[in-house]
């Protein structure tokens, strides 16, 4: 009995570790870019009200998403609670 409570629990902690760190909808401080992030690996990207649809990737603190426009890195940032991409676009979780 114990050994099933340990599996079952050690699969639980697995479970939750791999969780995507991403998931749900980031968006900058003026609302311009908004980016749904899906558990199936597409992202939803909107910039100023023109919508274009991507996949995406993460390792570790780096996120990338990949389109036919070609690929952007994100980086999170705990301390900021944040996703840190090009020329300075910080994007945090919308509520």
């Amino acid at each position: 009995m114990r050994t099933l409570v340990l599996v079952i629990a050690l699969c639980s902690l697995l479970l939750a570790a791999c969780a995507d760190p991403v998931g749900g909808t980031w968006r900058d401080r003026s609302g311009m870019t908004r980016l749904r992030f899906d558990a199936d690996g597409a992202v939803r990207v909107e910039v100023a009200g023109v919508v274009h649809r991507a996949r995406y990737r993460t390792h570790g603190d780096r996120v990338w998403i990949i389109g036919s426009n070609g690929r952007v890195q994100l980086v999170r940032r705990h301390d900021l609670h944040a996703l840190v991409g090009p020329l300075g676009l910080v994007l945090t979780r919308d509520s």
